[in-house]
């Protein structure tokens, strides 16, 4: 019996593509084991290049009775060139077994909700190259395909995930090699949505830049400082692209979408009404 996760799953991105709702539902599965923060990024980290295996694993409070995969979710891990090489990193560990799970969305709703969520943290207002890369699922994708193999990683569309929840748990559970029979809620919260999020009051920023305070505020249980936060928050409008803006990201991510299509199988046109 492992006293240690030798077996770990890992939620890539894409950012605002559901990653945090397929992993609060999953966290639900007794077999899995969720990590003590949702995103570690242990591997986008360049200050971690020297950190050993060990050190990641404590990540985890694992109980080897009960528990046959280690997850986490980092969808900075697909935010090549924002954080360069997460994918060398992990595949320097090849001793243990990585499956990894990447969540598509249309890209135009895609970066819509990126700079809504953006907004809450005083992020751009328009569409910056970073939108664009995280949106760029061929390439993102193909560096772990290089180094594990598509086997190793399973593909699924946030419309998938948001219409056919139960099925794709049910999908996700096999590929994680768990039960995939495990009775998930009939009813399950999305987490993480980016319309439902609130500009930070400026004084609840400047305690959570103080470090005492921070500190002290992580005292109060997580759902009361959240209720607080949106209490006293401004409302953010949530970002609609113009016809300009999205007849420019198009033109950028179609030689990306074509390639998605062809070396992946996964359809923009059929996914999400685009031509190429």
């Amino acid at each position: 019996m492992q006293t240690v996760p030798v077996r770990f799953g890992l939620i890539l991105g894409a950012m605002k593509c559901g990653t945090s709702s397929l992993y609060r539902w999953l966290s639900l599965h007794p077999e899995v084991c969720h990590s003590v923060v949702k995103e570690p990024n242990f591997f986008a980290d360049r200050d971690n290049d020297s950190q050993s295996l060990e050190q990641y694993r404590r990540l985890w409070s694992w109980d080897p009775s009960r528990h046959s995969i280690a997850l986490e979710a980092s969808t900075n891990y697909t935010k090549t060139p924002l954080f360069p090489n997460a994918a060398e990193r992990i595949a320097k560990h090849n001793h243990v077994d990585w499956r990894f799970i990447y969540i598509m969305r249309n890209p135009i709703n895609r970066i819509e909700s990126h700079l809504t969520h953006g907004a809450a943290y005083g992020g751009a207002e328009r569409v910056e190259e970073h939108h664009i890369c995280c949106s760029e699922y061929a390439r993102q994708i193909e560096a772990y395909t290089k180094l594990f193999g598509k086997e190793k990683l399973l593909l699924l569309t946030f419309d998938q995930l948001t219409r056919r929840t139960h099925e794709i748990l049910r999908q996700t559970c096999r590929f994680l090699d768990i039960d995939p029979e495990f009775p998930f809620p009939e009813k399950l919260r999305s987490f993480n949505v980016a319309s439902s999020r609130r500009r930070e009051n400026r004084v609840v920023d400047l305690m959570r830049r103080h470090k005492m305070l921070s500190m002290t505020s992580r005292l109060v249980p997580t759902e009361i400082r959240r209720r607080v936060r949106w209490l006293i928050g401004e409302k953010i409008r949530r970002y609609k692209l113009n016809d300009q803006e999205v007849a420019y990201v198009l033109k950028r991510l179609r030689p990306d979408l074509q390639r998605l299509k062809s070396e992946f199988g996964i359809d923009a046109h059929s996914e999400w009404g685009i031509e190429l």
